[in-house]
């Protein structure tokens, strides 16, 4: 049953950590934008969504990464939901995306034949970042 909890919002960071004490570390948390200095450009992108669990036990979902509008990255998750809580971060298998030039990056959930665009990025010309590197 995926009906288990509520997807409500999501984080692109560079890089997600399990840490020990099984806390979450989140490294290079983007904003709204993401920045590369030139064009084309890679960038490592591992997505967090964030959600409020509503009961225990095995959820199911899919999340699709699009790249101005095209689908570029899906993966199916399983997870084992332990407690009822809010706020609760998921991180989902990373990647890497290749950006040709500037536009839009869409994270979408689909849960039991259900889509949601959860979260969207303009890529866009900027400073970038430690994890980007130019394809010239």
């Amino acid at each position: 049953m995926s009906g288990r909890f509520k997807v409500i919002g999501a984080l692109m960071c560079e890089d997600v950590r399990q840490e020990v004490n099984d806390a979450i570390s989140l490294i290079g948390v983007a904003t709204p934008t993401l920045e590369c200095a030139n064009f084309p450009a890679r960038r490592r992108l591992s997505p967090v969504l964030l959600v409020d669990t509503l009961e225990t036990g095995p959820a199911t979902f899919k999340v699709e990464l699009k790249w101005r509008g095209k689908l570029r990255y899906g993966i199916e998750v399983e997870i084992e939901i332990d407690e009822v809580s809010k706020g609760v971060p998921l991180p989902v298998r990373g990647t890497v995306g290749n950006f040709d030039r500037p536009g839009t990056l869409a994270l979408d959930v689909i849960i039991d034949d259900r889509r949601k665009t959860v979260q969207k990025w303009i890529v866009q010309k900027g400073t970038g970042g430690d994890a980007e590197t130019a394809l010239h």
